[in-house]
């Protein structure tokens, strides 16, 4: 069986200086809404999507959420991601079966994410420290 996890979308008013108010949405990642014990499956996704709620786990041990919002027509995404060390801005690009990004973590490193769609549905591949080339890791995730 699976866990689902439903992605909420805030709605933040600012209101500006002249007393008007925007609407700026904003990503929220949620809480599971069911969690049944698993038998290691997870969701796939469909051929080239690499958007909505991810786990990623690295080779060296580290694991986070990663939260993508739908590519422009160009391929281009944003997103956020969260570890228990902190959290961070995602960019990147999709290009058919291939994606790069980049996080920008709040503790001041910078990961590059660069992997492909597997034909078991599963997005995989190498991540570098850009702020220590010589640390990497492979990476691997599965949708929430």
């Amino acid at each position: 069986m699976r866990t689902h996890n439903r992605l909420a979308v805030a709605v933040v008013l600012i209101a500006s200086v002249v007393g008007s108010a925007t609407a700026v949405a904003a990503p929220v990642l949620a809480a599971p809404t069911s969690a049944v014990a698993g038998d290691g499956s997870h969701d796939v996704a469909p051929a080239g999507v690499f958007e909505g709620l991810w786990e990623v786990a690295q080779s060296n041990g580290d694991r986070f959420r990663l939260f993508v919002g739908a590519a422009d027509g160009g391929g281009s995404f944003q997103g956020l991601a969260d570890s228990a060390n902190g959290s961070g801005d995602v960019s990147g690009r999709l290009t058919g079966h291939d994606v790069v990004f980049t996080i920008r973590w709040s503790y001041g490193h910078s990961g590059r994410y660069s992997g492909r769609l597997g034909s078991d549905g599963q997005w995989s591949g190498e991540t570098i420290d850009l702020n220590d080339p010589s640390s990497h890791a492979t990476w691997w995730a599965h949708r929430v």
